[in-house]
C-alpha cells in the first residue's frame, strides 16, 4: 500500500511538471510539488483540498498583485503579505491553501513587476497539480475484499460470545469468555469503522454508506450486548427459564450473519415473551425482581434483533 502510494506520488509529480515544462510556464516544479501536496489517502480528500486549494490561491494571488504594486517587491513586503493571508485563509476555510500562497508570492516577487500573465502562470500552476492528483489519485485499491474479511471475523467473534451467553445461562461458566471478549471484539469493529469511512470517501459521486451503515448497526448491538454483560449475573433463573432464554440465545448465536433478516428470530423472542407472560405471577418481592431481570434481558435481545432487522430492511 505504501510502495503504492509512493509511485503514484511520483507519477504525479512527474506529469505535473512535464505539462507544466509542456505550457513553458516558470517554476515548472511548484506544479509537481502542489500535486504531491494534494494528493490525499481518499479520492475526497483529494478532492476537498485541491478545491480549497483553487480558490485560496485565485484570491492570494489577487491580493499580491495589490500588496506588490503598493508597497514593491521586498522581503519585507512578503511577510506583511503572509501576515495578511494567513487569518484570511482560516476566515476561507482554506488553510491548506497556506503554503502554497508563499510559494506563488515568492515567485511573484521574483519577477519585480507583475502582469496579468504572471498571475496566469502562477494559478495554472495550480490548476494543473489539482488536476493531475484528482487524475492519478482517482484509482485506489479495492477495499471491498477488506471489509468483507472484517465483516466475516466480526461476525465469528459475535456469534461466540453470543454461544457463551447461552452456556453462561443454561451452565453457569463460560466457555473460552477471554478469547472472545467484547474489547477483541471492539478492535475488530473499529477496524471496520476505518476502512468504511475510506471506502466511502473513494467515491466522488455515489454515496455508498453500506459498510459504514452495517458497522454502525453492529456497534449498537454490541453496545447492547455489553449492558447485558453487567446484568446477566443478577439472574437466578429455574431450569424451565434457563432453558428457554439459552435456547433463545444460542439460536440467535447460530443464524449471527449478515444476510440473515433476523424475522424469524424477532418472532421467537415474541412467542418466548409471551410464554413468560403465561407463567405464575412473582410471590415477593426477590421473584419479581428475578422476573424484571428476565424480562430485561429477553428486551435487549429483542433490541438487538430489530436493529438488524431494520438494517436488512434498508441494505438487503
Amino acid at each position: 500500500m505504501r510502495l503504492y502510494r509512493s509511485f503514484k506520488l511520483a507519477l504525479g509529480f512527474i506529469i505535473s511538471v512535464n505539462i507544466a515544462i509542456w505550457l513553458n510556464l516558470d517554476f515548472p516544479i511548484s506544479a509537481g510539488v502542489i500535486t504531491m501536496l494534494n494528493m490525499l489517502d481518499t479520492k475526497k480528500a483529494s478532492a476537498k483540498v485541491a478545491w480549497k486549494r483553487l480558490y485560496a490561491s485565485a484570491f492570494g494571488l489577487i491580493l499580491a498583485l495589490v500588496i506588490f504594486r503598493t508597497f514593491g517587491f521586498h522581503h519585507w513586503v512578503l511577510i506583511l503579505l503572509v501576515v495578511i493571508f494567513i487569518p484570511i485563509a482560516f476566515k476561507l476555510n482554506a488553510r491548506e491553501g497556506m503554503a502554497v500562497h508563499v510559494v506563488l508570492s515568492s515567485h511573484l516577487m521574483t519577477y519585480h513587476v507583475i502582469s496579468w500573465a504572471h498571475i496566469f502562470n502562477e494559478y495554472t500552476l495550480v490548476v494543473i497539480g489539482a488536476l493531475v492528483a484528482l487524475v492519478v489519485n482517482s484509482h485506489m485499491p479495492n477495499k471491498v475484499p477488506m471489509l468483507q474479511e472484517l465483516i466475516q471475523s466480526l461476525e465469528e467473534q459475535m456469534r461466540l460470545y453470543i454461544l457463551n451467553q447461552a452456556y453462561l445461562i443454561r451452565n453457569m461458566c463460560f466457555i473460552d469468555h477471554e478469547v472472545h471478549s467484547l474489547e477483541h471484539i471492539k478492535d475488530t469493529l473499529r477496524k471496520g469503522f476505518d476502512v468504511a469511512v475510506e471506502h466511502m470517501n473513494n467515491n466522488y459521486l455515489k454515496k455508498d454508506d453500506f459498510y459504514l451503515a452495517y458497522f454502525e448497526m453492529r456497534r449498537v448491538q454490541i453496545n447492547r450486548l455489553a449492558y447485558m454483560e453487567e446484568h446477566i449475573h443478577n439472574i437466578i433463573l429455574n431450569l424451565n427459564e434457563a432453558r428457554m432464554i439459552s435456547v433463545l440465545t444460542e439460536e440467535l448465536a447460530l443464524l449471527f450473519d449478515m444476510n440473515n433478516g433476523g424475522q424469524e428470530l424477532l418472532k421467537a423472542v415474541k412467542r418466548l415473551k409471551k410464554d413468560l407472560s403465561q407463567m405464575d405471577l412473582p410471590k415477593d418481592e426477590f421473584e419479581m425482581m428475578q422476573k424484571a431481570f428476565l424480562i430485561q434481558y429477553v428486551m435487549d435481545l429483542e433490541a438487538i434483533i430489530q436493529v438488524k432487522v431494520n438494517f436488512s430492511e434498508k441494505y438487503l
